[in-house]
């Protein structure tokens, strides 16, 4: 079987799909065999997002190159890069989006992992420093120490940029 013939048995074309949007995740080492899915994917229709897994700690040279590989992809919409094992901290949480900024002009995500207990504050922090997709768990579920919790991000975000979040829909489920 081939990738494409793989990818047509799981996925709909987008237009008869529940769900418009598939991110993929990979390892920087990992990123070419990555390419073919995502051709399949933006052909069936669906946006389409690459995640790039345990960013935390990659030189720039390695993030800039990962971001010019995938930016040289037809159909890749979105790049996340995630913070796989918790460790990350504010500062590279900055540098890292401004690398990736440099050398891709689309749109970039984050996904933090809570081991450290910053999931949150380096979601708002990828948020001041140009992210406009970012990932949430409800109470945080998620491997390992969990995931920014998703009631919490959304009391910060009402605070911070005086967004009009409703988390109290939440409360009766982390309650």
């Amino acid at each position: 079987f081939s990738v494409d013939d793989i990818l047509i048995k799981l996925f709909a074309p987008a237009s008869k799909s529940p769900i418009s949007f598939v991110r993929i995740a990979a390892h920087f080492d990992d990123l070419d065999g990555v390419q073919p899915i995502t051709k399949t994917l933006a052909a069936l229709g669906y946006k389409v997002g690459i995640n790039l897994m345990q960013s935390v700690g990659k030189s720039e040279e390695q993030l800039a190159n990962a971001s010019k590989t995938v930016g040289s992809w037809d159909g890749v919409d979105l790049l996340y890069f995630a913070d796989s094992l918790g460790s990350m901290e504010t500062d590279e949480v900055k540098r890292i989006v401004s690398v990736i900024k440099n050398n891709w002009d689309k749109e970039l995500g984050v996904h933090a992992h809570n081991n450290k207990g910053w999931a949150v504050t380096n979601t708002i922090a990828a948020i001041e420093n140009g992210v406009t997709w970012v990932d949430s768990t409800v109470l945080g579920m998620g491997r390992g120490a969990g995931n920014a919790a998703t009631e919490i991000l959304l009391l910060e975000l009402n605070q911070k940029f005086k967004m009009n979040y409703h988390p109290e829909a939440l409360f009766g489920l982390v309650l």
